[in-house]
């Protein structure tokens, strides 16, 4: 029956769907969040945020599906495995394990943070051992001024350059042999740096005109980056 010329509703449709058309399928999403049917509530929002993207209700039910369909065992299981790997000076795998975490977890500040140091220890790596190549020329090139712009604190400077001093005003022919496989590069937490590398120092006295192995053993930096270069704070 046609009133006033307008089409009635079908019997057969919702009132509710006259102002929503997607009230039956909402109506539907909530049911089955209810139930913890956490993947087709995500399907189903979809297919309402295909339509209107702007779609409160489906946002929140997606949402909080996601939310409630993470595995908090497995995501603390790689967030654990995550960190050790850091530690570990596995910058890569670091890298894979948190965007793992970030996949199921997108607000994890804590995956975002060792994420973000994973990319700076894959960049720092290279930059250290460049250093410690620039130094082994520095000392058999008898370069004073380039090996002291590695150290960044004044006492630390003073303590090398004495040292390097006497090496240099009393041998000639030096040798500083740091085999490639002994550098062991670690980044920290709070964005500092180790580097442990194996030494052989030789050199011909000038006077006695003998070669003589002066150190053999390994060398321990700590650095820090200031501005755009690593500097070296301390040593033994």
């Amino acid at each position: 029956v046609t009133v006033l010329g307008l089409t009635p509703i079908p019997a057969a449709l919702d009132i509710a769907d006259v102002f929503d058309p997607f009230a039956t399928k909402l109506t539907e999403i909530k049911t089955r969040f209810d139930n913890k049917e956490y993947s087709e509530v995500i399907r189903l929002a979809g297919e309402i945020l295909q339509q209107d993207p702007n779609n409160s209700a489906a946002k929140n039910f997606r949402d909080r599906a996601a939310a409630g369909s993470i595995d908090r065992g497995a995501l603390a299981r790689d967030l654990a495995a995550g960190k050790s790997s850091f530690q570990e000076g596995n910058y890569a795998r670091t890298r894979q394990l948190m965007n793992r975490v970030l996949s199921s977890d997108r607000s994890n500040q804590e995956a975002r943070t060792y994420l973000d140091l994973a990319s700076f220890g894959e960049a720092s790596v290279p930059e250290i051992k460049a250093l410690i190549a620039a130094q082994k020329r520095a000392v058999e090139e008898k370069e004073l001024p380039l090996l002291l712009s590695a150290y960044g604190t004044g006492a630390v400077k003073q303590r090398i350059r004495a040292e390097i001093e006497d090496l240099f005003n009393n041998y000639d022919e030096i040798l500083y042999v740091i085999p490639p496989v002994s550098i062991k590069v670690s980044l920290n937490e709070d964005r500092t740096a180790a580097a442990v590398f194996s030494v052989i120092l030789s050199a011909t006295h000038k006077v006695e005109g003998n070669k003589k192995v002066l150190f053999e053993g390994n060398i321990t930096w700590s650095l820090e980056k200031q501005e755009n270069s690593w500097k070296i704070l301390d040593y033994k």
